[in-house]
Formats: C-alpha cells, structure tokens, sequence
C-alpha cells in the first residue's frame, strides 16, 4: 500500500519530454485510481494510473488537452478504456455512493475493487485480505460494486457501495469522483491497497465466497452444474449452446440416472433447457448469487465457457471442465481458483480440466465433454486415493499404520468403479459425499 493523503509521493515520466512530473492531486474516476500532474519542463497537464489493480501491470497515462493516452505496448485495452472514459466524462447529477461505517477510524487503507468486468473485481477482492490484520491502528475500506457487495471479506470497516451495473463503472463520473476525493481527504491519513489484480497462487476461494448451508439443494448424485452465460457460449449463439446442452443432459443422464444437472449464472433469456433444473437469473442478486455458491461448493462437477464466470465454481467445486475458445488460449486459468481443499499440487491438477477449441468452440461435440466429464467424475476419487497411499509410502512415520491402511483402502479399485472393498476405513474413503 502506499499513501494517497495527505502526501502523495508517486511521479510518472511525461510521455511528451520525457520528465518526471510529481502527482500534486489524485482522481478516482472511470473505475482508476488517478494521479494528477503538470510536467515542468512542458506545461502539459497529466493524468496517470497509480500502482493500484491493473496500473501496476499497464501504468497509462493521458494528456488531458489533447485526450491522447500513452503506455506499454502490453494492455492497450486498458489505455482504450482511459481515453473512452475521458471523451465521455459526464457530470451526471445522481452520485450512487452510499458509505457504511461499521468502524469508525481516522486512518484508512482503501481498496478500490471498481471494475466493469465481473472477475477482475474479484481479483481485486481477493487482495484486501492481507490489509485486515496489517495495522491494529488503520481499518480497511473497500470501494465496491453493489451487486458485488455481498462478497466483501468479513472485517473490513467501511464498505463504499457504488450502486451501478458493472459496464458504468468505467464511465467519467464527475460527480462521483469529487465525492470520493472528499470523502478519503475527510480522513487523518489514506492509504491506496495495491489489490493486484490477480489472486495469489495459494487463495482460499472460502474467503470470499462461503456456503451458506441455507439452500434448498437437488438432492440426486453426481450433482453437475453448467455455468451459463449468454454472450460467450458453447457453439456459435444460444440456440446451439441450447442444442448441445440438450445432448450433454441426455448422454449424463444415461450414464448416470440418479444425476442432478443445474444451470446457474446470467441468463434467461432463451426456453428452459431439457435435463437441467434452472437457477440461472437475468439480474441475480445477492440472494441468487448465493444460492449458486451453495451449488458449486455442492457440485461434483462445474462446466462452463471460459470467463469470469468459472472464477469461483472452479474454486468450490470438487472439479471444473473449462471451455476455452481459442481466442483466449493466451488467457488459460485467468478464470480458475484452486480448491482450498484439495492442498496437494496433483490433486489440483486432476480437477481443473481444459478443452481447447475453435473461435466458437463448434468443434467442441457433447459427446467428448461428456467423455471428459465421466473420467473425473468416474476416476477421481480413486485417483485421490492413489495420492494419498503415495504419501504414506514415502512417509517413514506412516510406514507402521498408514501404509495398511492405504494398501487396504486400494484393495476397492481392483473392482469395477463404484464397489466397495470389504473392511475399507473410513479415513480413505473413496465415493462421493453421498
């Protein structure tokens, strides 16, 4: 973290003379966190990304005479985004802020998770949670989507709620921006979270997203959900995502009779879809959203196209078939979270399955996903099982009593999938959670 008031310290070369101009203000504004500057040498007045979210990766910055936005030749999205919100800054006369205190303090570290893509304010979530235990004296305010609110860490001390859907978030709010400006400069001292934009490698996806143990669930095994979604789907439009859909329930559901199927995520818009129960929403809130946690952390399996959309199935559920197009080969695990109960590396790997295809993923056919799904659905626990006798046989203090065990709990897989060794513990146990 760094500090943002009363001193602001942070510089950015002049992309014109080449310069060091001081940041003499900040803006947050378009979803950024903005320092203000003019260049001494050139006159120039400046914007520039602070190292926060996705600046520490594409620092921009933009002059604001000419709206021209310079930065590294990597993530020219993010300059496009800058010089868009820029030409349409408006000051729109409703400021849709609303600050809840939950602790009052006079010194803040303040993370802004403002996005207008659904996974990357995730990613940005994930980082406060080192701030929460890092000073008895600062408290941590989170600056927060609405629709997102619901998944803010337990702790934080005041949640700064913009009520807005996600794609204005990185619209020029004037408005908005003086408010914040007036609310942070309101406090003795203010830090910015750096919120780095992609979650550590050992994330605990329990942090943000909880089952509740409140939701009605299906009660039919393996439960499988397919993550929805309307503007990337599985085949070129929703009628043939529909088409394969129908044909991947038909092919899971003969191989497994007694399975649950459930579609959740945005979506709608298009007939029910034989084979699957419906939870998907157009407008989820928080109470749908939670509704689908409890589905995946129940899930034997999530499917979905790739996208923000598979971030925390992949992260609750027991496995995860990610559809990846190929215009987004250079994007894998972006949209995936380990399993904060499988600790070991090979039992991460087992569970988080990619099927690459083409631009539509047309060359994606049911019946291969459905192959790919009965292997994991099939061959994980013996797989898992096979893990874990591994352990103790290289283990020296399990040599007495694990290895036993273990060479008793494989005795089962010499059967065909399903069966059950006579005397088998417990502690290896290998079917599903029943």
């Amino acid at each position: 973290m760094f500090e943002i008031h009363p001193s602001l310290t942070h510089s950015h070369p002049c992309p014109h003379c080449r310069r060091s101009v001081g940041a003499s203000g900040f803006v947050l504004a378009a979803g950024r966190s903005l320092g203000s500057g003019t260049c001494a040498q050139c006159g120039r007045k400046l914007l520039f990304d602070l190292p926060v979210g996705f600046g520490i990766l594409y620092p921009a910055c933009l002059d604001q005479a000419s709206g021209e936005v310079f930065g590294p030749e990597v993530g020219t999205w993010f300059q496009d985004r800058l010089r868009r919100a820029w030409i349409g800054r408006g000051n729109e006369s409703q400021v849709p802020l609303r600050i809840e205190v939950r602790r009052a303090s006079k010194r803040i570290v303040l993370c802004n998770c403002l996005d207008d893509v659904y996974g990357h304010v995730l990613f940005k979530l994930f980082g406060v949670q080192p701030y929460l235990a890092s000073s008895p004296d600062t408290e941590v305010a989170v600056l927060i989507p609405s629709n997102v609110r619901h998944l803010v860490p337990q702790g934080v001390s005041e949640v700064w709620e913009v009520d807005l859907p996600l794609p204005e978030l990185t619209r020029w709010n004037e408005r908005l921006g003086a408010r914040l400006a007036e609310a942070i400069t309101a406090k003795e001292k203010a830090w910015l979270g750096w919120c780095y934009p992609c979650p550590k490698p050992a994330v605990n996806t329990l942090e943000l997203a909880r089952p509740s143990g409140q939701s009605r669930l299906p009660r039919g095994r393996p439960l499988i959900a397919f993550c929805y979604r309307e503007d990337r789907t599985w085949g070129r439009g929703l009628r043939v995502q529909a088409r394969n859909l129908c044909k991947l329930a038909a092919l899971l559901s003969k191989r497994y009779p007694s399975a649950s199927l459930v579609l959740t995520g945005c979506g709608g818009s298009e007939p029910p879809i034989d084979g699957f129960e419906d939870y998907r929403s157009p407008r989820p809130d928080a109470k749908g959203e939670q509704v689908w946690i409890d589905l995946w952390a129940a899930a034997d399996l999530a499917i979905g196209v790739h996208g923000s959309n598979m971030l925390l199935p992949t992260g609750l559920a027991q496995a995860s078939i990610d559809l990846l197009p190929k215009g987004r080969y250079a994007n894998i695990f972006q949209d995936t979270l380990p399993n904060p109960l499988l600790t070991e590396p090979r039992e991460g790997l087992f569970g988080l399955r990619t099927i690459y295809g083409d631009e539509h993923l047309g060359d994606v056919k049911p019946e291969l996903l459905a192959d790919v799904a009965v292997s994991l659905i099939d061959g994980r626990e013996r797989f898992l099982a096979l893990e874990r006798a591994a352990r103790c046989f290289a283990e020296p203090s399990e040599f007495t009593s694990g290895v036993p065990r273990a060479i008793a709990a494989l005795e089962r897989f010499r059967q065909r999938p399903g069966s059950r060794a006579p005397g088998a513990d417990g502690d290896f146990e290998v079917h599903g959670r029943g």
